[in-house]
């Protein structure tokens, strides 16, 4: 029996697929059994040294060995890892702009959310969601074949980049170090923290970018053309999904070109490499025509930016100052009108962006806490490390990826002002970023003698599951939207509408799992099952002043409150209801509720369903 299963163990099926079936059973358990907030609470480790020193030894130790069985528990151990990143936010819960409760989308996230559902209901998304199709059709698409629920959509996505990221830190060890690794992940992750749980472009842009980068890597390693131009093509389709460092790509095309001459003719080099990155434009256009309402323009949004870039770089916000009645579709002639009246200003404005990049926190302006500015210039330090040595070695296919890499970017920023959204636009491109700083760390501790060159013995096997996972994410991404609207029944309320008293609104809605928080005396906390307490302790730390409104109202609250993020398909807009957790009006339903009061919630469809009753009156909740 023991030779048997030996056996089984050493066949190439079971050793391909058994690492990644064993780490996603492990990540299942950490969502559905997940544990102790003693446990999670280890992603505060983003504010301190001690933390994040011990756990890149951590990891190092971990990826530095060179077996079977190390390179499972290394993708096991990467997968439970970035599961903390949500479940910690479902039991403090987390509140953001783009959170409530740990769980709900809100603000831009809220928007992306509806747009999931607009594909489900009406089978086409709106000209705000078409803005950047890619993402909001593979999310409708995710949340449609999960039977719209929200906390497994969610997992799915955090699944989707810490499984590109691995891929990416195994490229990373082959070329550098496992150092290096351990390094770009735990960056990344940190990275990474601020968008988990939400639903956002970087959730797609960043797991793109990682898988960009692999393919790069190995193509480069291994002087294989097809998996390069694969990573073009990735890239191409991350800059599609989250708009960022465009210029990076035909800086990416020329390394190809320079790259590979020997083998193939130019021309050939030029067509293909023009071909992969022309791809995602294309699927793009594809998208706007097939699943989008009529008059949709990809990137339209782009009209704020270059606004503010034309103001002096006052911010995206700066057209709705000086425009305050003035539409989406005059933006654009706005912003070009702006620019005539003094170009110089543009000048000053691309040079602010600059300014602002480049200064210690600002190109890692997401990392956090009070140590952030000192980490920063240390990163810095990194990063000019990496750049120098990759200027002097050039001639390197490696280091001139490195270095055309980074000069797509630096390029790329006076025309993405940070002030804008911060290191939000570089998703696509963070993967590189981490990477030279990564190398540039090790290089310099192998240039001081700290270690040797290689930290095993025997080189790494390549991990064969990285091009069935691309072949398989991009099928997702392009056939998903067409699947899941061909495939499942349009979603709707199944009764008529109804005859409403003054002062209420008569509403269709249609909610999913996991889409309701619920307030009470819980034993703890985990989403959407929350305390009251640490409720408001999460609105009292995590808001920032951006939504005083919605702060007032979410304050307002007390046991056995709810709130539910849900669709109204007669009108194409998400419906956020606040009601007794135990007068919800279910899933798919039609009622009347009372809109709310404050004229800057009514924007976001603000509503209360028998309005809560006060303490006394208020019933008990049955514990969950």
């Amino acid at each position: 029996m023991l030779s048997y299963f030996r056996k089984l163990i050493e066949s190439a099926v079971i050793r391909t697929m058994l690492p990644i079936i064993t780490g996603i059973i492990i990540y299942s358990i950490f969502i559905y059994a997940p544990p102790p907030f003693e446990v999670t609470r280890i992603v505060s480790f983003r504010t301190s040294y001690i933390m994040m020193g011990i756990l890149i030894l951590f990891f190092f130790a971990i990826w530095r060995q060179n077996s079977f069985f190390w390179n499972t528990a290394s993708l096991v151990l990467t997968l439970a890892f970035f599961s903390l990143s949500i479940l910690y936010k479902w039991q403090v819960p987390v509140y953001s702009g783009n959170l409530i409760g740990g769980l709900l989308p809100w603000s831009d996230a809220g928007n992306y959310f509806n747009c999931g559902n607009q594909l489900l209901i009406n089978g086409k998304i709106d000209v705000w969601c078409a803005r950047r199709p890619i993402f909001p059709l593979f999310w409708g698409s995710i949340y449609g074949f999960t039977g719209l629920n929200l906390k497994l959509s969610i997992s799915i996505l955090v699944m989707l980049n810490a499984l590109a990221l691995y891929f990416a830190a195994r490229e990373i060890r082959q070329i550098s170090h496992s150092l290096a690794s351990a390094i770009f992940i735990l960056f990344s992750f940190i990275y990474y923290y601020n968008y988990a749980g939400t639903v956002l472009t970087e959730n797609l842009g960043l797991a793109l970018g990682s898988l960009a980068l692999a393919c790069l890597l190995r193509g480069e390693r291994q002087d294989d053309e097809k998996i390069s131009v694969m990573g073009l093509l990735l890239i191409s389709l991350a800059l599609n999904a989250r708009a960022g460092a465009f210029f990076i790509l035909p800086l990416l095309l020329l390394w190809f070109i320079n790259r590979y001459r020997g083998k193939m003719p130019s021309w050939s080099l030029v067509m293909s490499g023009f071909i992969a990155i022309a791809l995602p434009f294309f699927l793009n256009v594809v998208f706007l025509r097939t699943l989008s309402q009529p008059g949709s323009t990809a990137f339209s949004n782009y009209a704020h930016t270059f606004y503010g870039l034309a103001a002096g770089n006052k911010g995206w916000t700066q057209i709705q100052i000086d425009h305050p009645n003035a539409s989406e579709a005059e933006y654009p002639a706005l912003a070009l009108e702006k620019f005539k009246e003094n170009p110089l200003m543009l000048v000053w404005g691309i040079l602010g962006a600059y300014g602002d990049y480049f200064k210690p926190i600002g190109a890692f302006s997401y990392l956090t806490g009070p140590l952030s500015y000192s980490r920063a210039i240390l990163l810095w330090l990194a990063f000019g490390v990496s750049l120098y040595i990759a200027w002097i070695r050039r001639k390197s296919g490696l280091f001139n990826l490195i270095l055309l890499s980074f000069c797509g970017i630096f390029f790329s920023v006076g025309l993405l002002p940070p002030k804008d959204a911060d290191a939000r636009v570089y998703a696509a491109t963070i993967p590189f970023t981490n990477m030279i700083f990564s190398i540039g760390v090790v290089t310099f501790l192998k240039i001081r003698d700290f270690f040797p060159d290689k930290d095993c013995a025997v080189p790494s096997q390549d991990d064969p599951l990285l091009l069935p996972y691309v072949a398989l994410l991009c099928l997702a991404i392009i056939g998903g939207p067409y699947l899941v609207k061909s495939s499942l029944a349009p979603l709707g309320a199944t009764q008529a509408p109804i005859n409403c008293a003054p002062g209420q609104d008569s509403l269709d809605m249609v909610s999913g799992k996991s889409s309701t928080v619920i307030l009470d005396d819980f034993t703890e906390t985990f989403s959407p099952m929350v305390r009251l307490e640490d409720f408001i302790n999460g609105i009292n730390l995590g808001g920032l002043g951006w939504y005083p409104n919605l702060d007032a109202a979410l304050l307002d609250l007390t046991n056995g409150d709810s709130l539910t993020i849900g669709f109204d398909p007669s009108s194409s807009r998400a419906i956020y209801l606040i009601s007794p957790a135990r007068s919800l009006p279910g899933n798919t339903a039609s009622f009347c509720a009372s809109p709310t009061k404050n004229e800057s919630l009514k924007a976001y469809s603000f509503y209360y369903y028998n309005p809560p009753l006060s303490n006394s009156e208020r019933p008990q909740m049955l514990t969950c």
